[in-house]
């Protein structure tokens, strides 16, 4: 069954939560898009899988501008940002398995949004930039580090340099897959998954590193309040 929304739309398969991001306006996000990935990382259940993907050329364009710069104008930065992070922090917490098929650019909280997933496929085509310092925000960091490791996180976030896609697959972080079968390895990575018992999974992802998306969450609050305080 498939529910389309503004922005993006939801097919729900047995156990398998397809969030497709529409392509309109590169993927940008603003509150629809990222209300609506809350939304649905927060009812997903520990056995289902929810894969998230992009139509277009670009797995997302980061923060829409326009609703950034009306948010400045109307003094609700710390609103907008309040949305954005909670989608990030869905996906982070969710308890289902997370899986991103990123196929093209994903900047800002594109990059977020695959940061917080459990596994990652990246097309060659794919490239990760987090350029939140140059709005002011130190902020992403700390989950960008769960895909690219700590060194790289660390120069993208200080830099707002770009990372392609065979840097992260050689990083360990992804694996990079032809961009004509991205869609159809993902599928077949999250039928990997759904055969699986879902609790014995679930109880995997939180044992894992000592629950290290439990401590990529906090930091990542830790960051945001950091960023309010900025914001005043």
């Amino acid at each position: 069954m498939t529910s389309s929304f503004q922005g993006y739309s939801v097919t729900v398969d047995g156990g398998l939560v397809h969030l497709r991001l529409d392509g309109n306006e590169a993927n940008a996000l603003g509150a629809a898009r990222y209300e609506g990935i809350t939304r649905v990382a927060s009812e997903a259940t520990e056995e289902q899988v929810l894969l998230l993907t992009a139509a277009g050329d670009s797995f997302s364009a980061g923060q829409n501008l326009r609703e950034y710069v009306a948010a400045q104008v109307q003094g609700e930065l710390t609103e907008l940002l309040t949305v954005g992070t909670d989608a990030v922090l869905a996906l982070l917490e969710c308890r289902a398995t997370v899986v991103a098929a990123v196929q093209g650019p994903a900047v800002g909280g594109g990059a977020l949004l695959a940061g917080a997933a459990d596994l990652v496929l990246l097309s060659p085509h794919a490239r990760l930039r987090l350029p939140e310092l140059e709005l002011g925000m130190p902020l992403g960091a700390s989950v960008l580090e769960r895909l690219v490791g700590s060194a790289a996180a660390r120069r993208m976030a200080l830099t707002g340099a770009w990372v392609e896609a065979r840097e992260v697959a050689c990083l360990g972080g992804a694996r990079l897959v032809a961009a004509d079968t991205l869609e159809h390895e993902a599928r077949d990575l999250c039928a990997q998954l759904l055969a699986a018992d879902g609790r014995v999974r679930a109880i995997a992802r939180r044992l894992f590193s000592g629950d290290e998306r439990a401590r990529a969450a906090a930091l990542y609050r830790a960051e945001v309040a950091a960023t309010i305080e900025l914001l005043g």
